[in-house]
């Protein structure tokens, strides 16, 4: 866990397998698994002094899937609620959270676009340059050089005509 990368790749699921290889690791303490029962046996057999825990990605999953079947229940509102949104409120909603500055941390990403808007408005370096100085794609100073500020994922609603097809399957 603490180098976050498999310490090794077993050729199958089966708890003669895996247990083996447990016996072979006693420094074994800690085992991070999915809801598969070989490996609760596998984990039991071969390596009793290790406790059991559930990874990141394996809870984010289960989690997602309880709230997806939650969801189910709800469909139909799900729906109308999304068929009965009037442009006029798209409107006022998309004028709204577009007119509300929402300060971020700076991340890897956004200092870089900084560094990259520096570098365009001093107008020396080409973008193949600046790529190389960076350590970044050429395609993304390219893409960086054609906006004005660093783009933000949740900074326009959901235009709900382009998902009502998605949103009717549900």
């Amino acid at each position: 866990m603490e180098t976050r990368q498999p310490i090794a790749l077993l050729h199958d699921r089966k708890v003669e397998t895996v247990s083996k290889w447990l016996l072979a690791h006693p420094e074994i303490k800690i085992i991070t698994r999915d809801r598969s029962s070989s490996y609760v046996s596998a984990a039991a057999k071969g390596a009793h002094q290790a406790e059991q825990i559930s990874d990141k990605w394996h809870l984010l999953d289960n989690l997602s899937a309880v709230i997806r079947s939650y969801l189910e229940g709800y469909k139909s509102d799900i729906r109308t609620v999304c068929e009965n949104i009037s442009a006029n409120e798209h409107e006022k909603l998309k004028s709204t959270l577009l007119s509300q500055k929402i300060e971020l941390p700076d991340t890897k990403y956004s200092a870089l676009f900084k560094k990259v808007k520096e570098l365009q408005k001093e107008g020396k370096l080409s973008q193949r340059t600046i790529a190389k100085e960076l350590g970044i794609n050429r395609d993304a100073v390219g893409r960086y050089f054609k906006l004005d500020a660093y783009p933000r994922n949740f900074s326009e609603p959901i235009d709900e005509k382009k998902y009502s097809s998605f949103i009717r399957k549900i």
